[in-house]
């Protein structure tokens, strides 16, 4: 092999060693996005109902959630095959069997237990009883702080002025959105952000290289935590939409008699 050879294949091998540490990094900041997204999803469906947890353990496993133990039972010995200490000499095997580990123990007993479909129609309901919750709340706010700024008010054009505030109904709207699903939009678009820089890393990493492997399932758990975010994500726009359509006339009925009472 010339010079020229063995200095390319140098910068090859350099290359390829540089792109499997920024998967390795990449992998473990997926991960941590992954539980950010299911968090917040935690946080707007009841814990009781959810069945995130039970996913995220299917995810582990690289099968769709079902209720056959035996594949179940299958799709953990596959795992395992890849990642046991004694099989493949890689950085993060153990940690790997850990989680197979844990995610088999749980769906072995739980599978076949218990419903784990949340119905999206309870998930709005419960979403649009929240989201009006939180509306009435700064609602409340918004008139007590109107009441004292209307008595020290200077004229009636200042008093006016307040209850044209008080009564943009549509931008205390926006605030309850945001205050009840903001994270989850934001937590998702990193995550979706992270799912581009697992496809660039990916077409420049060796198929069959362990480290790329894992990459490729957390690729693939990133695409199923998704899915669930914009899932719910839809069914919360939903639900919000029919809380406003609920709130739109008595804050429009609310404005004609306060600005009727200041005339």
């Amino acid at each position: 092999m010339g010079i020229i050879e063995k200095i390319n294949e140098k910068i090859k091998k350099h290359s390829t060693v540089s792109v499997l540490r920024k998967l390795q990094s990449e992998i473990n900041a997926a991960k941590y996005d992954i539980e950010l997204v299911e968090k917040e999803i935690n946080l707007i469906v009841p814990k009781s109902e959810s069945n995130v947890d039970e996913k995220s353990y299917f995810r582990i496993l690289g099968i769709k959630p079902t209720k056959d133990k035996v594949l179940i039972k299958q799709a953990y010995r596959s795992k395992a095959m890849q990642y046991h200490p004694d099989v493949k000499k890689i950085n993060n095997s153990e940690e790997m069997m850990k989680e197979l580990n844990k995610a088999y123990s749980i769906l072995s007993k739980n599978s076949g237990n218990r419903e784990t479909i949340v119905s999206h129609d309870q998930v709005a309901i419960e979403s649009e009883k929240k989201f009006i919750s939180i509306y009435m709340k700064l609602r409340e706010s918004d008139y007590s702080t109107f009441m004292g700024a209307a008595r020290s008010a200077g004229s009636m054009d200042e008093v006016i002025g307040l209850a044209h505030s008080v009564t943009d109904w549509k931008d205390r709207a926006a605030k309850a959105q945001k205050l009840m699903i903001g994270k989850l939009d934001s937590r998702a678009k990193a995550l979706e952000k992270r799912r581009d820089k697992f496809k660039k890393l990916l077409q420049n990493a060796q198929a069959d290289d362990p480290i790329c492997m894992h990459a490729r399932e957390v690729n693939s758990e990133i695409s199923g935590c998704l899915e669930d975010a914009k899932a719910l994500q839809y069914v919360l726009s939903k639900a919000i939409d029919s809380a406003i359509a609920r709130i739109t006339p008595l804050e429009e009925e609310q404005k004609k008699k306060l600005f009727s009472s200041l005339r």
